[in-house]
């Protein structure tokens, strides 16, 4: 889709320009904006609760709302992305990662993806642009502290299943 900005009055706010030929005088210039939807993925380092440093991949599906499109231009311009989208989104998860422990945010528990996607919607949508999904590629944590973590889940999965036998064997003795 496109915006049209001419020279004399400015931005032509109640009109978006679809596919085709458009014939613009040489001195108005046609901005135009990809209004499918799109991915981009970003890499994070942020801090736990704890001050951890861990590592996030990010997946962001966005695309701009149509409807408002001029509205777009003019407010943010064609760098929507760089200027709202991902600081958007960055913020929100600052303050989420930032309110949980290191083992919290490899295992996903707390419904930790859930309120980033449900804060960076609402925070983004504000801005013109639809945010579809925000997805979690990767986390990664520093490995002395990942091989602790993977150890601590390992040894817990084994203290269920000796619970389990134990439940078994005195299911027999009786």
């Amino acid at each position: 889709a496109g915006v049209l900005y001419r020279w004399v009055p400015g931005t032509e706010m109640n009109r978006i320009y679809g596919e085709g030929l458009h014939v613009i005088w040489p001195w108005n210039r046609m901005y135009i904006y990809n209004v499918r939807l799109q991915t981009k993925e970003r890499n994070y380092t942020m801090l736990t609760q704890g001050g951890l440093p861990i590592d996030l991949q990010i997946a962001v599906r966005y695309r701009p709302d149509l409807r408002l499109l001029p509205l777009l231009h003019v407010t943010v311009g064609p760098e929507y992305l760089d200027k709202v989208v991902f600081p958007e989104t960055e913020a929100v998860l600052r303050r989420a990662v930032g309110q949980y422990t290191p083992e919290q945010v490899y295992t996903s528990k707390r419904g930790f993806l859930e309120s980033i996607v449900v804060s960076s919607l609402t925070n983004v949508e504000n801005r013109y642009v639809i945010v579809d999904d925000v997805l979690v590629r990767s986390v990664e944590l520093p490995p002395a502290v990942r091989l602790a973590v993977e150890r601590k889940l390992t040894l817990s999965e084994e203290e269920k299943a000796y619970k389990y036998r134990i439940g078994i064997e005195k299911m027999e003795a009786t």
